[in-house]
């Protein structure tokens, strides 16, 4: 743990140092092409969907209104839907087309590759219509500026050695709850921090699934899509930085995206990207260490790439903790370790928060307590996704719910996305550790380890939230179910 502490501080560090070099999103001036609109690249827009009627149209309708020639830009909706979004994306991309929007909706016979799959029919499509164009990939929740490709295609062009251009992710409702607000903590400090500190010092990093370009030639020489992992994004981007190719990261130019409302909802996305990541560091692991890559660069792509290991070894930790505070209570050099380490953490997401917003961000630095919560909280559910894509094969791609909007909290979030049992064996463990990491808080105050409290406050409090909430919300969505069926039955007995 104290490894991928030095990862974060050294990130820090070149994050610091080469700051100035990035623009602030207020400061942004785009660099739009000179260029007549008939030089302009084919531009080819994948809208990957996959039953998300809350969002789908809005997707489509986004997608559309993005200010490129409309005889260069072309929307490829890869519909994999069993549900009422089919319906939903044909009425939308209608509509576009009657506006002369060229907009083609491709289904597939089965869900093969799951995204990786839809994406590589997708650039088979694009590359035989036109000659190496440029892939824009937008999740179905993501809601992009008008002009956000005329200010991301200047960059990619300028630099040939690009496979990818990565913006910042944005988000749209991270003020509605703690959980978002949270969640916008992280994602702010691993974009602005980390992604910039990897893209300035030369080192790996990857697109991220959403709100990126890539070179369709680049996809075709790192072999293309593939769908035997679960982050097929991290994936394609490593097998494209192992064959020479580089991807490039602007963190001014933002693209919105919609986070999870509900634990269960979060708990499922981060489930998937621990999972999938590690099936890429056992797939490209090899490639790695036999590449030609520095030392430096290749010891960096590994810890990125186990980042998630730290979720087991802090589990062990927690499981420990009350033994080490019985036997050492004046002692107790590992938590002290984590604890030290864990500082560099709060500085990152300062830093970020101080980037985006200014003085207004440092006063936003009150939710970290909730961000240091949460996390400590999920350390049984990455857990569990670390063991799975260790030893329990590829998995099945599970999407996060989208909500969009018009909706209350909880509305557009599927109760198929929650667990068929109100109380499952997760949340039971989640729940019993909570209890667990409350003795060994109990132990450490009457011990006077004092040192110990910070560590088993946070697993006592996050544990319980995670265990609390997901049992929670399928608790309500699960009477919403009875009470909709009784309704209908009431409704049938009268008509």
């Amino acid at each position: 743990m104290g490894v991928y502490g030095l990862r974060t501080a050294a990130h820090a560090a070149i994050w610091w140092r080469r700051k100035a070099q990035w623009l602030r999103p207020s400061e942004e001036r785009a660099p739009l092409l000179e260029a007549s609109p008939s030089s302009f690249p084919h531009v080819v827009v994948q809208l990957p969907i996959y039953n998300e009627h809350a969002v789908a149209a809005r997707a489509i309708h986004a997608a559309a209104a993005l200010d490129w020639p409309r005889d260069r830009l072309v929307i490829q909706v890869l519909d994999d839907s069993t549900d009422e979004t089919c319906a939903i994306i044909d009425t939308a991309a209608a509509t576009q087309r009657r506006k002369g929007i060229d907009v083609r909706v491709l289904r597939r016979r089965s869900r093969a590759g799951f995204k990786g799959g839809a994406l590589a029919i997708g650039t088979a499509a694009a590359s035989s219509a036109h000659t190496s164009p440029l892939l824009a990939i937008l999740d179905a929740d993501f809601v992009p500026e008008p002009e956000w490709l005329r200010r991301m295609v200047p960059h990619l062009l300028a630099d040939p050695g690009l496979a990818c251009l990565q913006s910042r992710w944005g988000h749209r409702n991270e003020d509605e709850r703690p959980l978002t607000r949270a969640q916008g903590l992280a994602l702010d400090a691993y974009f602005v921090v980390e992604q910039s500190a990897r893209s300035a010092a030369g080192w790996c990093l990857n697109f991220n699934g959403s709100g990126g370009i890539w070179r369709a030639e680049a996809i075709r020489a790192a072999g293309g899509w593939r769908g035997d992992t679960l982050t097929e994004d991290v994936d394609l981007s490593y097998r494209a930085q192992l064959v020479g190719w580089r991807i490039g990261f602007r963190p001014e130019i933002e693209v919105p995206g919609e986070l999870p409302t509900t634990m269960c909802a979060f708990q499922r996305q981060q489930r998937r990207w621990a999972r999938g990541t590690i099936q890429c560091l056992i797939r490209l692991a090899p490639a790695i260490v036999r590449s030609e890559w520095s030392v430096g660069r290749k010891a960096h792509a590994l810890l990125s790439l186990s980042n998630h290991l730290v979720q087991p070894a802090l589990l062990l930790l927690l499981l420990g903790a009350p033994a080490l505070l019985w036997w050492q209570p004046a002692l107790h050099p590992m938590l002290l370790l984590l604890t030290a380490v864990s500082l560099g953490q709060p500085g990152v997401v300062a830093a970020a928060q101080t980037w985006l917003h200014g003085r207004k961000g440092r006063a936003l630095m009150w939710s970290f307590g909730w961000l240091a919560i949460l996390g400590a909280g999920m350390v049984v559910n990455g857990s569990l996704a670390v063991w799975r894509g260790a030893f329990a094969g590829p998995g099945t791609f599970e999407r996060t719910p989208k909500r969009g909007e018009g909706m209350a909290p909880g509305e557009g979030t599927q109760t198929s996305a929650l667990a068929p049992k109100i109380l499952d064996a997760q949340s039971v463990a989640e729940l019993g550790l909570a209890a667990w990491a409350a003795a060994g808080l109990g132990l450490a105050l009457s011990r006077g380890a004092w040192g110990s409290v910070p560590f088993l406050m946070m697993f006592a409090l996050g544990l319980a939230w995670t265990g609390g909430a997901t049992t929670w919300e399928r608790y309500t969505a699960s009477h919403a179910s009875r009470r909709r069926a009784i309704v209908g039955a009431e409704l049938s007995e009268r008509a």
